[in-house]
């Protein structure tokens, strides 16, 4: 699993924190972070949901959800999951779309994917 996590701040710029801090930087009022995670097992995804609170229907849309295109807003809280990349060298179309999930709420954005989307 590779995370990258940051601080969004007032000019919109990105500050890179260490993911090892997100825990305790979402809980403060006013931090607006990025957190970027590259997964290869669902599991990590589930560990890093539960590190952020997302919590409930959220985190079961999150998980069950990853490999669909769809919108699904809650209350405080938004999803919303895309299809990043088509192989045309891929011969098995279920392979060709790869997803990204992009979770919003007030202080964090959290992207989650299977395929690198970041450059280096």
């Amino acid at each position: 699993m590779m995370v990258k996590s940051f601080f969004i701040s007032e000019s919109i710029e990105l500050k890179p924190l260490d993911p090892q801090n997100m825990e305790e930087m979402c809980r403060a009022s006013d931090a607006r972070l990025w957190v970027d995670l590259q997964y290869s097992e669902l599991t990590g995804l589930e560990e890093w949901l539960n590190r952020l609170g997302v919590k409930g229907l959220m985190r079961k849309i999150c998980i069950e959800a990853s490999d669909r295109s769809g919108l699904y807003p809650l209350k405080n809280e938004l999803l919303l999951v895309i299809p990043i990349r088509k192989y045309a060298n891929d011969t098995d179309a279920s392979e060709a779309v790869d997803y990204a999930g992009l979770y919003f709420r007030e202080n964090l954005l959290l992207t989650f994917h299977r395929k690198s989307i970041l450059d280096e």
